[in-house]
């Protein structure tokens, strides 16, 4: 997800983090190392809490953007319910997804499509996570079988258009002018 951002040539860039667990650490750990491999900055990573993930990444995004002034060129976030809070914050702010700001998630979940733009996300072999957690949840109640190892899936980039910038010709938003 990182390198399709960083390949664009997208610098000023921000992560959404707040979510615990190893997934979700493991995912910033590769952005952080994306970027620190691009020869970019670290992207401004920004925490996010509240009531729900979406109401907490709407939050913290609606806050950096009216802190600083601006909207970045792009917002990764470590899963889709986080990049619907930070789109809503976009276009509150006056921008549009996709033209001014690069939005992705990671999932691919049934909304990440159907929503606008249709979100560029990280598709997840979920059937094979259920199994092999389920499978794993058995190991674990046996006291006979050993502990489960650990498994890692492969992963799948889905770009769709939250990611491809296009800018406006004549844009009066409060976008960063830098864009590409």
């Amino acid at each position: 997800m990182a390198e399709h951002i960083y390949q664009q040539g997208l610098r000023d860039v921000w992560v959404m983090t707040g979510m615990e667990g190893q997934a979700f650490t493991s995912r910033l750990e590769a952005i952080l190392d994306v970027a620190a491999e691009s020869g970019a900055d670290r992207p401004l990573l920004v925490e996010c809490a509240g009531p729900s993930w979406a109401d907490g990444a709407f939050a913290a995004a609606s806050e950096q953007i009216a802190r600083r002034g601006r909207l970045p060129q792009a917002i990764i976030t470590v899963s889709d319910a986080l990049a619907y809070g930070v789109a809503l914050a976009v276009v509150e702010a006056g921008g549009v997804v996709g033209r001014d700001v690069a939005v992705t998630g990671y999932d691919d979940g049934l909304f990440a499509r159907m929503f606008w733009p249709p979100l560029t996300t990280v598709r997840m072999p979920m059937a094979d996570l259920g199994r092999h957690a389920a499978s794993g949840l058995m190991r674990l109640l046996d006291p006979t079988q050993p502990p489960p190892p650990e498994v890692v899936l492969p992963v799948e980039l889905i770009v769709r258009k939250s990611s491809q910038l296009q800018p406006a010709p004549h844009s009066n938003l409060k976008a960063n002018e830098s864009q590409p």
